[in-house]
């Protein structure tokens, strides 16, 4: 009987927790000019309706389409959050190539990066939601309160939306503090763009950062290639990695040093090898 009540309490919770309202992360630096970019967001939806009031008894004052740039000018605790497709939203007072109006946050991208990923010279924008459990949780680079951000990463390519599945090529959930960058691969025959995911912390007695490189091949397909890791420990140890590009080949260097007794032991260098061919890296003997 105690078996069955405690599986009927976790199947309780279970359920609780699938059908428990989440909420779209809010911008609280749009205003701030000294952060680069600030507002910038990507319309990540088609026939997104643009209104004249922060509410959906607003007019329709235009609509726009995935890759929209907007910048937001404005947000208020005061306007509702909308519950749209499984998630409560902002709305944003913003500005774009058609006019001002509001626009439900749902349809924004809450991070994002623009760039030339598959390397075809036109730039493409990778984009996410960040998803929370409370209202207000305010989208930061490097904050663990997000969650669930996976399932909604895409690439907008001329106008066309495509999922990306991040998490399935790497096997490990991606971090909620999670970022993201491009990084070019010059120095490789044929050359190839790096989307990084970046994650790391600080303090005063040391940091830790993790870079994982995708790329895409020549066939469109994104791949897992390799990732960074880099750490300082004030007087402990001291990690650096970084690949060197060279034609066909990378080497991902790793240059670790360790502190004993105040002194500074001899650095460990270990170099690992790769062929590219344009479409796999391949571990070279």
């Amino acid at each position: 009987m105690k078996r069955l009540i405690a599986i009927a309490v976790l199947a309780f919770a279970a359920l609780a927790s699938a059908f428990a309202e989440k909420f779209i992360a809010i911008d609280t630096n749009f205003g701030n000019e000294y952060i680069e970019n600030h507002g910038v967001h990507y319309v990540i939806d088609d026939r997104v309706n643009v209104r004249d009031e922060p509410n959906l008894s607003g007019s329709k004052l235009f609509q726009l389409n995935a890759g929209d740039k907007v910048t937001i000018i404005d947000f208020s605790w005061e306007w509702d959050f909308h519950y749209a497709e499984g998630y409560s939203a902002p709305w944003y007072k913003i500005e774009s190539s058609k006019g001002t109006g509001y626009i439900c946050g749902r349809y924004v991208s809450s991070k994002q990066v623009v760039g030339d990923i598959d390397n075809d010279g036109r730039d493409e924008i990778f984009a996410c939601l960040c998803v929370n459990d409370w209202k207000g949780a305010p989208i930061a680079e490097y904050m663990g309160s997000f969650k669930n951000i996976n399932e909604n990463h895409v690439i907008i390519k001329n106008g066309i939306i495509k999922k990306v599945d991040l998490e399935s090529l790497y096997s490990e959930p991606i971090s909620e503090d999670a970022g993201y960058k491009i990084v070019e691969g010059n120095g490789l025959t044929p050359k190839v763009n790096f989307l990084v995911v970046k994650t790391g912390i600080g303090d005063g007695g040391g940091m830790w950062s993790k870079d994982k490189y995708f790329y895409f091949d020549r066939n469109g397909k994104l791949k897992f290639f390799e990732e960074l890791n880099n750490s300082a420990y004030e007087m402990d140890s001291e990690n650096k990695e970084e690949f060197i590009f060279n034609g066909k080949t990378v080497k991902h260097v790793r240059k670790y040093t360790e502190w004993k007794d105040m002194r500074e032991l001899p650095t460990q260098t270990t170099v690992k090898n790769y062929s590219w061919d344009g479409e796999n890296f391949t571990p070279a003997e």
